[in-house]
């Protein structure tokens, strides 16, 4: 693995007094993270090509703020994308007029392309309305997107580095498969979803255990309890954004 960074060795203390400046702060540090991790881009979107996976990390910013006193609140958002097969003859969308969508390399991906897509709250309880900035409280959101990303984001994305990998994750999570990413899989995907919430808890729970298998770490000592399953509403649709 390569060595941690130290992205906050040239802040001075007392620069940051805007939520903005906050917020560029904090992708110039996650920024240094994720390029010793093998990630390329700038400003809000950075890939990673693995060979058999395709990987996408982006910050969205939030329109709503989720408390007053917090004037920005943003998401990350990390998605795999199977690279686009020649030899498949293209699909066509559901009004039979649109080909299937091709991106012909890494670097022109978009999280929202993902063939498996999560937010940050999916994948810590904590985060499931964002993280907040305001005019002083920078150092706090700092130190929970650091652990973040060491000890949750970066350990997920390294347990979809192959094409078996992700196969495994779209069992555990079978409501964001669609169209395009079945067509990709043929016969490796998982069944069509139908409504079911007991099921949905219950892969909820083993994709965490999952997770947590492959190298992610929720808390000191603390188990955590998984937030519930983000479910598109019945009839399911097929993009999770």
């Amino acid at each position: 693995m390569p060595t941690s960074p130290d992205p906050a060795a040239d802040f001075r203390p007392g620069e940051i007094n805007h939520p903005d400046v906050a917020f560029k702060e904090l992708l110039k540090r996650s920024a240094a993270i994720l390029r010793a991790h093998g990630f390329k881009g700038s400003g809000q979107n950075y890939t990673r090509d693995c060979g058999e996976v395709w990987q996408v990390v982006n910050f969205q910013k939030s329109m709503w703020s989720v408390q007053r006193d917090h004037l920005l609140s943003f998401y990350i958002n990390l998605s795999a994308y199977l690279p686009f097969d020649p030899a498949r003859p293209a699909s066509e969308d559901d009004d039979g007029t649109k080909p299937w969508y091709h991106i012909p390399k890494a670097s022109k991906l978009r999280a929202s392309y993902g063939d498996v897509r999560f937010r940050s709250g999916e994948l810590h309880p904590d985060d499931r309305d964002g993280f907040d900035l305001g005019d002083d409280n920078f150092d706090a959101v700092w130190r929970a997107l650091e652990h973040r990303w060491y000890k949750v984001f970066v350990p997920v994305l390294d347990a979809i580095r192959t094409r078996n990998d992700l196969v495994r994750l779209t069992h555990l999570q079978p409501w964001m498969v669609d169209r395009n990413c079945r067509a990709k899989l043929g016969d490796e995907a998982p069944p069509r979803w139908e409504s079911n919430e007991e099921r949905a808890k219950r892969l909820q729970s083993e994709f965490y255990e999952y997770l947590q298998s492959r190298g992610a770490r929720y808390g000191e000592d603390d188990p955590v309890t998984p937030p519930p399953p983000r479910l598109p509403p019945p009839p399911y649709r097929t993009s999770m954004y």
